[in-house]
């Protein structure tokens, strides 16, 4: 979806009145005050990289406001992040103030009151996402509201040049296309605002990425049995829906994964003739299954035999 909202020929009033209907229907609604009406003027666009929204906007003499009153609507908690691409814009949240020039990217969230202003021309890009689907601790989300992230670094010039572009041509873009470019986008957003954290856990070489990270965490503490999906978020400083999210991409859940590999290890230990006088009661108990005959159903299902019988089988294959 792309949709368009250029008023070049209205009077500055009529077009305040459109404008204000629309930014009210928005995903996070808003409300729009110019500062001069003389000079006030706006076009913007929005497109869907599919459940990430694109805003591009070139405005004029205004500010866009998110009051206490509307703070406290129904609004799905969501994020904003903005990067400027030219002109000048400045962020209020709370009672502090900050000004943005070209490259530097801000956020901000539905939950509390903001202001941004566009001065001459100012060219903003804004990337609405659910604080789900970004799948990152609240605060470390916090700490970044209405400051400049990662200000000067050579990170943020590549993630601020990617943001607008993307921006600036998704609309060219098939709907395939954009919806291609959602994940990728998410993800350097969580390396910004990760990488610009203080103790962030995802501090060392980012060709190492989240979700190998967290693979080898599951593949070293599977065997722990107070592994829980909490446990593993809080190890990347990421929340637990997004270690589930990153374990569907694999075609599986947290207790799926865990079960299968925990398994995997309990008929090694069934095949090892080193283990043969180890019960498996015993070897259940060893890889978290306290219930031996819940370990049998599950390991049946998993290999097509029961223990006893994977066991049987392992000492028929060695005599031979």
């Amino acid at each position: 979806m792309s949709a368009p909202i250029d008023l070049p020929g209205l009077p500055p009033t009529d077009r305040l009145e459109v404008l204000r209907d629309f930014m009210a229907h928005t995903r996070i609604p808003l409300e729009i005050f110019p500062s001069d009406i003389s000079r006030f003027r706006t076009k913007s666009r929005i497109v869907e990289l599919g459940d990430l929204g694109v805003q591009s906007t070139t405005g004029s003499a205004a500010a866009i406001v998110r009051t206490t009153r509307l703070a406290k609507d129904d609004t799905p908690p969501s994020l904003v992040v903005a990067v400027v691409e030219s002109g000048t814009s400045s962020i209020r949240h709370h009672e502090s103030a900050t000004r943005l020039a070209p490259a530097d990217i801000t956020a901000y969230w539905s939950l509390e009151p903001y202001a941004v202003t566009f001065e001459d021309d100012t060219v903003r890009h804004s990337y609405t996402m659910s604080l789900d689907s970004l799948g990152l601790p609240a605060s470390v989300v916090r700490s970044h509201l209405g400051r400049r992230i990662g200000s000067g670094t050579a990170l943020s010039s590549i993630i601020a040049h990617h943001l607008s572009q993307v921006a600036s041509t998704a609309h060219l873009l098939s709907p395939a296309e954009r919806e291609a470019l959602e994940q990728p986008t998410l993800d350097l957003l969580r390396v910004l605002l990760l990488s610009d954290s203080a103790g962030s856990p995802a501090h060392g070489p980012l060709g190492e990425t989240l979700e190998a990270r967290l693979m080898a965490h599951l593949e070293l503490h599977f065997a722990d049995p107070d592994l829980t999906v909490a446990a593993v978020a809080h190890a990347h400083g990421i929340s637990a829906r997004y270690v589930q999210l990153l374990l569907s991409r694999r075609g599986t859940t947290f207790g799926e994964w865990v079960r299968a590999r925990r398994l995997g290890a309990a008929a090694a230990m069934l095949s090892d003739p080193a283990k043969r006088f180890i019960t498996i009661s015993a070897i259940a108990a060893r890889w978290g299954f306290s219930d031996h005959s819940h370990f049998t159903r599950a390991f049946r299902a998993a290999y097509g035999v029961t223990p006893r019988e994977w066991r049987n089988g392992a000492r028929l294959s060695a005599h031979h």
